[in-house]
């Protein structure tokens, strides 16, 4: 900024500088650097990764409300809202610090990150769906999670896609009806303010990611597990990613009557029960669902038979694969096999499965 001052306001000393860096300017950087930071109210701070739609509104709205009792209802709401926000990060805070002293408590939370290119462009072998997320999460609790472990908090980001649907919500009854866990409870956050423990892990990765030349995905594995001796880096193999919504068909209900998921921002599962809440604070669960039928067999839950999803890889888009091998150019012989054993799809891309963000039809306990 101080090159930008003195070669608008001292030209000719400023061509003299760039051909000798011992020309002195009225204006020397060290005055030019007092004035700035003693006199303007100026400041810099990185970008926030979650941006509140609420918030927005909230702010736009107070700056033109004319009315004192419109603005100071508008600063009320706003303000309840960013203490709804804290409330579930003072938890997620509160109970991670009793899990390091208690056993049989443990507190978890997940979320994607980004796809990695090879060599430029996404080659994207499975999805990221509920089928995916709750794949990766019993993986997580049968290796991970110490046995001992019987009261289990979850907290995620709302992507109905990934952590907000039905298949979760199977996924967690049955750990608990099975004997896993005793309880689990799973927080949402509002809208806007899902920065996540995790989140600070991917933004870690992403700062030393500095990446001249990758050709596998392999060598992001290995990329990867360097960036932090606190990262345990899983190859996800085809075998692990399982298709639990089928699996799932014939010990739960298709529907439940008035439980819409997206409605709702802390669950518990208890027993065979889900108790809800749309506010954050646990004491204020105050509805009941049932999500299993009513003979379901949870001897043969507990089997955990559940049959692999994806036989073959996922075929990649004729597009995207034409792109791929046209740079095999610039790829070296040893990596070809890779690009050359891709596979395409026919046409379009494939059929994602039904959407589940809401159930209704069955019972409301």
């Amino acid at each position: 900024m101080h090159q930008l001052y003195v070669e608008r306001y001292e030209p000719k000393k400023y061509i003299q500088w760039k051909a000798d860096k011992t020309t002195k300017f009225e204006i020397n950087y060290e005055f030019y650097l007092h004035i700035f930071n003693s006199k303007f109210n100026l400041s810099f701070g990185k970008p926030k990764m979650d941006v509140c739609n609420t918030c927005d509104k909230f702010k736009n709205q107070i700056d033109v409300a004319e009315n004192p009792e419109e603005k100071s209802r508008l600063n009320r709401e706003h303000s309840l809202h960013l203490a709804k926000a804290q409330k579930f990060y003072d938890d997620l805070n509160q109970l991670s610090k009793k899990a390091k002293t208690d056993e049989t408590v443990d507190v978890i939370s997940f979320d994607y990150q980004q796809n990695l290119p090879v060599p430029v462009l996404p080659i994207v072998e499975g999805e990221k769906g509920a089928n995916e997320t709750v794949s990766f999460l019993k993986h997580y609790v049968d290796s991970v999670i110490n046995p001992s472990v019987k009261t289990l908090y979850i907290f995620t980001d709302n992507c109905v896609g990934q952590n907000k649907n039905m298949v979760v919500v199977q996924m967690l009854s049955a750990l608990v009806a099975t004997g896993r866990f005793n309880i689990i409870y799973h927080r949402f956050p509002e809208r806007g303010h899902s920065f996540l423990p995790c989140d600070r892990k991917f933004a870690l990765e992403k700062e030393k990611r500095k990446v001249t030349y990758l050709y596998l995905p392999e060598e992001w594995y290995s990329k990867v597990a360097r960036t932090s001796q606190t990262f345990l880096v899983v190859n996800i193999l085809p075998k692990m990613i399982r298709d639990f919504r089928s699996y799932f068909q014939p010990f739960f209900k298709k529907t439940i009557k008035n439980f819409t998921i997206t409605k709702y921002k802390t669950f518990k599962y208890e027993e065979k029960k889900i108790t809800v809440s749309a506010c954050h604070n646990i004491d204020t669960l105050n509805r009941t669902f049932i999500a299993f039928k009513p003979n379901a067999d949870l001897i043969a839950l507990k089997e955990w038979t559940v049959p692999q999803l994806y036989i073959t890889k996922l075929p990649v888009n004729p597009k995207k694969l034409q792109n791929l091998r046209e740079l095999l150019d610039f790829i070296p012989l040893a990596y070809h096999g890779f690009y050359v054993s891709l596979e395409t799809q026919d046409g379009g891309e494939q059929q994602q499965g039904e959407s589940e963000t809401e159930a209704s039809d069955s019972s409301d306990e």
